[in-house]
């Protein structure tokens, strides 16, 4: 039986996992002190290589899965990276999957081990510039409403057109926590573990068939890299 080892550096959060048949065998998040940068070059391959070790080493493992984003600029491209290197060093199946997928199947695991879990689960990532990534999914994990950017504002709209029982978490609901509260979205507790990637909720969905292990190693920005945007207004105010 292989092993699938997944991981996501979309967010400030170093996240990864092993998995063998369904079972889980390695969990690691990390998360930087606050006031530090997110440690994501120095914290993913040594994780990585625990990950590997818990299931036996590398012959073992069939399917290495990433999150793709949306996320900051730099954590995308080292989860990408480190990615891209193992496919070229080994012949393991490397695959990418969605960040916010991965968060909403981790608010359903979080809140269903509680019996109380919602009917929508929107994933709320921090985009900054006042922003967030988000999108909506239902329990079985289909999209209600595709990944977007935007303002607490336009995510609540998102909710209430969709109407049911909806719960907001991740770090965007953390970091917007008084805007989507007074607009009236239920949100997850500052710390409840629905805030939180689980890295098996990556090997999960990295394990479905239906991927096949085909999904592109591509990061979804869905607006440009702050650089980029900066270029295009130095060249317009020239």
């Amino acid at each position: 039986m292989t092993a699938i080892i997944g991981f996501d550096t979309a967010t400030e959060e170093t996240v990864v996992a092993a998995m063998v048949g369904g079972e889980s065998t390695f969990e690691f998040r990390s998360g930087p002190v606050e006031g530090d940068r997110p440690a994501h070059s120095s914290e993913l391959l040594t994780a990585v290589e625990q990950a590997v070790d818990s299931v036996g080493g590398w012959e073992r493992v069939g399917r290495v899965v990433t999150g793709v984003g949306p996320g900051t600029y730099t954590g995308l491209r080292v989860a990408i990276a480190t990615a891209i290197g193992i496919a070229l060093a080994r012949t393991t199946e490397v695959a990418g999957i969605p960040t916010l997928d991965v968060m909403a199947r981790s608010i359903h695991i979080a809140r269903g081990a509680e019996g109380d879990g919602p009917s929508i689960a929107v994933p709320a990532l921090d985009a900054r510039r006042g922003e967030l990534f988000f999108a909506a999914y239902d329990r079985g994990g289909s999209e209600l409403h595709p990944a977007s950017v935007g303002s607490p504002d336009a995510l609540a709209e998102v909710v209430s057109r969709l109407g049911g029982s909806a719960l907001v978490a991740g770090p965007g609901a953390i970091r917007f926590r008084s805007e989507l509260e007074a607009l009236g979205l239920e949100l997850a507790g500052v710390d409840d573990p629905a805030n939180h990637l689980l890295g098996s909720a990556i090997c999960e969905l990295g394990d479905q068939e239906d991927r096949n292990g085909q999904g592109p190693l591509e990061p979804i920005y869905l607006r440009a890299p702050d650089a980029e945007r900066w270029n295009r207004e130095r060249r317009d105010g020239d």
